[in-house]
């Protein structure tokens, strides 16, 4: 179920000379930037609603306000040397990034203070976040490549895929499987392994030869992966044999890719409704019209549903939860509430701390909206 009137699910794209965006819903593509830069990978910070560019060309990384309205204001973070891959922890507010030369990976604040080299690679590419394990995984662009795992101090690295053909330019993680997904540039094979690198599967060929860059992954519905092959993006769905659905085609070679959903329950009002009924009271003047206006709020597999779990919250309460995935979870989340925003204190990456931010997330979208049938405490 989507609240109407908020923000759409997106693609964010980077191509020679532009940055872009495409409205999934409509198909219409629009001009975010337009640059005389490489920009091969994108990262967003879904707390505080940042877009981080990083510019290989220019040697710095960049971020503006994202979703935009219709104007775009980039703000530089931190001067480097030819940034290549880039991700961000919401949780931490870590900025994290590779130098392909001379070879480091790196971190800084989300400010971009505190800049810290991490460890020393031969060629580190694209990487990817296990926030909840605290793992970043990264690709190489050397032939022949290997993917490495090491924990958020650098320290701990390890081998995980060995022997690899080509460059691995795109990889993303799916915890909720503990699985990991990377693209080989040369082959155009979109593969995936357990976390532990066993169990290597190969999703789709593209036969496209050395254009294959960019992947992301579809986290709140957990079955698609978006990828760019060329001046194509592709959606297909991580079961094996499936086909691929052409999403944009460009006039250009396309490099970094990001999909954009906002994220909680703004999006999708399916939680538990007790749990956020006591968030929400913080901030309203509770009556009969929050339950009139919004009866229909509650996990979708628990009242009201059909038992199935539908997305990344409902699994893993559904696999770690002594209640399942229900409409009341007895497994309260904690937070402190001095000053909006709440502030949730479960451990980072845990069912309840993800829950906790959907409401949280809800809470803002309805302030934000002046949404007509609260009066406000705050």
């Amino acid at each position: 179920m989507y609240i109407v009137g908020i923000e759409k699910q997106k693609l964010v794209f980077s191509s020679s000379n532009c940055l872009k965006e495409i409205d999934l819903d409509t198909g219409v593509v629009q001009t975010l930037t337009t640059q005389n830069e490489n920009v091969f990978s994108l990262a967003y910070d879904n707390k505080e609603r940042y877009m981080y560019v990083p510019r290989h060309t220019t040697g710095d990384i960049v971020r503006f306000s994202y979703p935009t309205n219709n104007t775009v204001m980039l703000e530089t973070i931190v001067s480097t040397i030819a940034p290549f891959g880039i991700a961000f922890d919401s949780v931490n507010s870590h900025l994290y990034w590779t130098e392909i030369i001379p070879g480091r990976i790196m971190r800084c604040n989300q400010d971009g203070s505190n800049v810290t080299v991490l460890l020393y690679e031969t060629f580190p590419a694209a990487l990817t976040l296990d926030i909840q394990n605290r793992w970043i995984y990264y690709g190489q662009h050397t032939s022949s490549s290997e993917i490495f795992r090491t924990n958020f101090d650098g320290i701990d690295k390890r081998i995980i895929i060995k022997n690899l053909p080509t460059y691995v330019f795109g990889i993303g993680v799916d915890v909720d499987v503990q699985r990991l997904y990377w693209m080989e540039y040369h082959t155009g094979d979109l593969q995936s392994a357990w976390f532990n690198g066993s169990d290597v599967k190969t999703i789709i060929s593209t036969n496209a030869t050395y254009l294959n860059w960019d992947i992301d992954i579809d986290h709140a519905d957990g079955d698609f992966i978006f990828y760019t092959s060329y001046n194509q993006i592709m959606k297909i769905d991580k079961s094996l044999g499936t086909r691929p659905i052409v999403v944009h085609t460009d006039t250009e070679q396309i490099y970094g890719l990001l999909f954009y959903k906002p994220e909680g329950c703004a999006d999708r009002t399916k939680r538990s409704f007790l749990n956020m009924f006591r968030q929400i009271s913080h901030l309203f003047d509770m009556g009969y019209t929050f339950g009139n206006y919004l009866r229909d709020y509650g996990c979708w597999c628990g009242i009201g549903g059909n038992g199935t779990p539908q997305d990344s919250i409902d699994r893993c309460y559904d696999q770690n939860s002594r209640d399942g995935c229900s409409g009341i979870h007895l497994d309260d989340y904690s937070y402190e509430w001095t000053s909006f925003p709440i502030r949730c204190t479960n451990s980072p990456g845990s069912c309840d701390y993800k829950n906790c931010n959907c409401d949280m997330e809800f809470l803002e979208y309805l302030r934000s909206a002046n949404f007509p049938y609260f009066s406000y405490n705050h």
